[in-house]
């Protein structure tokens, strides 16, 4: 994870590396005494990776800001396992095969047993929370759950609609995965007991990060290969998911080109010249180029949230460097 942007990974995780390897046997631990198929699929799920950026900036920022590391290890596994939970409910709900550049949990299991251990880490995920016995992290965490179903829901509603606007697409990114990456940054100021100035701080730096996250996946969708991606390219558009990049071609094409988008749109399977066509329509419009703009609008006020910060420049200096990766990472 280092490139031409200064970020280095070691930078974010040298000084909470102890504690992201307790979170990592902790996402293991709730499920061993379990029924065997819910260790099974506990550990397949843990096992298929992932880049574990939303428990490192709450371990990070707990870490610059003096807080409890127990607190902050619990609430870091806490995270992982809701964002888990949306992962395998929207693998079944899109009836996606692939995952992380293997099979997806619905893909190896029934869909009924999917959605239920998805249940188990949203449950389990609130069951540890109790145990903290802090009102205020309950609240942030019911919060921004029932924000993922809202965004979730809204995404079907407006699934396979070339109608959509930029505002409803923004409002599910919000929802879906702005919203998680907002609480884990505030759940490491909360873990710090720090000012309501400071969690708010970091909450909306977090929130701005997450959206340029997703536009950053939502390009990759069409500019990337399905090795890198670890999931087929184009899946936005088989699973009627009309993000950034094609509603801004809706918006460019002539109107021969835009009936021939939405046709391509409405039949959610596209046959291989439609998507190449598609391809290269975005190519002709800057569509890409448009979206990337977005996406560094969202990582340039992510960085001025942290500029707000009443706190050390060298202490988040590693998190203004993430935002300008976030915009350059090709997978």
């Amino acid at each position: 994870m280092n490139d031409s942007s200064g970020f280095r990974i070691e930078d974010l995780i040298g000084p909470i590396s102890d504690d992201l390897a307790e979170v990592e046997q902790g996402l293991l631990n709730e499920s061993e005494p379990v029924h065997g198929s819910i260790r099974d699929m506990n550990r397949y799920v843990h096992n298929s990776g992932g880049k574990r950026i939303r428990p490192a900036l709450l371990l990070y920022i707990a870490h610059i800001l003096g807080g409890d590391r127990n607190s902050a290890r619990l609430l870091a596994v806490i995270v992982e396992y809701i964002h888990a939970a949306t992962l395998v409910h929207d693998d079944v709900i899109d009836e996606s095969e692939t995952r992380r550049g293997r099979k997806s949990l619905n893909a190896i299991h029934h869909n009924k047993e999917a959605v239920l251990f998805g249940d188990w880490l949203y449950m389990t995920s609130f069951w540890k929370a109790l145990e903290m016995q802090d009102f205020v992290i309950l609240q942030t965490l019911i919060r921004v759950t029932r924000q993922m179903v809202e965004g979730e829901l809204l995404q079907m509603e407006m699934s396979g609609s070339p109608d959509i606007t930029e505002e409803a697409r923004e409002k599910i990114t919000l929802c879906k995965t702005a919203g998680l990456f907002s609480s884990s940054c505030r759940l490491g100021a909360q873990a710090a007991r720090s000012a309501m100035e400071v969690e708010e701080g970091f909450a909306e730096f977090g929130e701005s990060m997450g959206m340029a996250f997703q536009l950053i996946d939502d390009m990759l969708d069409y500019n990337s290969r399905e090795q890198d991606l670890g999931k087929p390219v184009l899946q936005d558009l088989n699973e009627g998911n009309i993000t950034l990049p094609l509603i801004y071609l809706l918006e460019e094409a002539d109107e021969e080109e835009n009936f021939f988008v939405r046709k391509a749109i409405e039949t959610r399977a596209p046959s291989p010249d439609a998507r190449n066509r598609i391809i290269e329509l975005i190519e002709k419009y800057g569509c890409l180029e448009r979206t990337m703009e977005k996406a560094e609008f969202h990582a340039a006020n992510a960085r001025a949230a942290l500029g707000r910060l009443p706190v050390r420049e060298s202490d988040i200096s590693v998190l203004r460097s993430l935002t300008e990766w976030i915009v350059s990472r090709t997978c």
